[in-house]
């Protein structure tokens, strides 16, 4: 078992002692920045990333069990993780649910590996076997893909608006909820 060499610090920072928060932010803020590096050309301000990221560290101070055999650095890299679904839920600028969303970046990430691995795009079955999905449920994503908003790419204007602001007028189908 690994010995966590800022256990005192930790644990300080769990009773609340506010200096030895500051200095578990100061000390782990290049771990923190280099998570948030990953986020910056997300349409969320950087500020609120940082800001997310800060309060999952302590949130992981908190959490941490020093008996559990991990290091704490690790730990708290493992509960960072809810910065994707941070950044998800506050770029979402389409109102798509996050469910969906989460939903179509999961499919959308499953056929880039297959088409990599296959050299050509995955069937439904490969798909749905890859996913742990029904046929069905790997036939939804892909349809609803085709008709939703591109989630990554929107500019600043929304989904049905134009550069000047004006509704786009083109035979593209309309946005459909879902």
């Amino acid at each position: 078992m690994a010995v966590e060499p800022d256990l005192q610090l930790i644990l300080r920072a769990k009773r609340g002692d506010f200096a030895a928060r500051n200095e578990l932010l100061r000390k782990y803020k290049p771990n923190i920045e280099k998570l948030i590096r990953r986020w910056t050309r997300a349409p969320v301000p950087v500020a609120a990333i940082q800001g997310e990221a800060m309060k999952l560290l302590l949130l992981a101070a908190d959490k941490y069990d020093p008996n559990a055999g991990v290091l704490f650095k690790t730990f708290m890299e493992t509960q960072m993780r809810g910065l994707y679904r941070y950044v998800t839920t506050h770029k979402n600028v389409a109102r798509v649910p996050e469910h969906r969303a989460l939903e179509i970046r999961r499919f959308q990430n499953a056929k880039s590996l297959l088409e990599a691995r296959k050299d050509r795009e995955p069937t439904h079955d490969e798909m749905a076997d890859h996913l742990g999905w029904s046929q069905q449920q790997a036939l939804l994503p892909a349809e609803r893909e085709a008709d939703l908003p591109d989630i990554e790419n929107q500019d600043k204007h929304g989904p049905h608006q134009g550069s000047a602001g004006r509704p786009h007028h083109s035979k593209e189908k309309p946005f459909r909820h879902v």
